[in-house]
């Protein structure tokens, strides 16, 4: 029987044959991708998992999503595993708290300020990062021009760099990274892949993602 773990595993597995796709310009044959044992089903059940969280309302428990509304208006905004507590291994509860924080940051303009205040990275440089993750509309390989998927983990590094508590290293890289490669689009006019692709070699925010995999045994 398939794993909440099994299901991570495809569904990293999943992300890096999409961003494969767009690097070489392939089309994927969905008909010829099969995993045993893990189809329709499972992954309903791997989507349902973080539902049942929401319809339950606000909880406090350490092991569950949880949900703090903060009453400080330099970053007052919906908390959702701010801890970075779901475990990597529920891609449903990763993916709806992602989701759920994208659309709720999109409608603050406190968390600029408090950003630049906790990292020393000025105001307009964090607009300019806000601008390029949560808004900005890019030609990502589909067939219309499109926003960047909700990522878990940067929600939760926006989540910290908010708060100003417990602030990591990859939060900064990540900063970083979003900025070299917004400018490299702006700037130089390249497309989203060639700037990726040049800002890893010196903002690599994916490689503290994947120690964050093998820590709980996903690579």
């Amino acid at each position: 029987m398939p794993t909440d773990a099994t299901a991570a595993k495809i569904h990293r597995w999943q992300q890096r044959l999409d961003d494969f796709e767009k690097q070489t310009g392939l089309k994927r044959r969905y008909e010829r991708e099969t995993t045993l044992g893990y189809g329709n089903e499972q992954a309903k059940k791997v989507r349902q998992a973080g539902k049942k969280d929401k319809e339950k309302g606000l909880t406090t428990g350490a092991e569950s999503s949880t949900i703090i509304t903060r009453n400080d208006e330099a970053a007052k905004i919906v908390y959702t595993g701010a801890s970075g507590a779901i475990p990597r291994s529920d891609v449903g509860r990763m993916h709806e708290h992602a989701e759920r924080f994208y659309e709720e940051i999109r409608k603050r303009t406190s968390d600029i300020a408090a950003i630049a205040q906790n990292t020393g990275i000025s105001e307009s440089e964090v607009a300019r990062i806000k601008k390029h993750i949560f808004f900005n509309e890019y030609e990502l390989g589909g067939e219309e021009v499109s926003r960047f998927d909700p990522d878990y983990d940067m929600a939760v590094s926006w989540q910290r760099l908010i708060s100003g508590k417990d602030i990591q290293e990859m939060d900064i890289v990540m900063l970083r990274h979003e900025l070299m490669e917004f400018e490299l689009m702006q700037t130089h006019g390249l497309n989203y892949t060639e700037a990726h692709a040049i800002t890893e070699k010196t903002y690599s925010y994916s490689q503290y993602v994947r120690e964050l995999d093998r820590k709980e045994g996903l690579l």
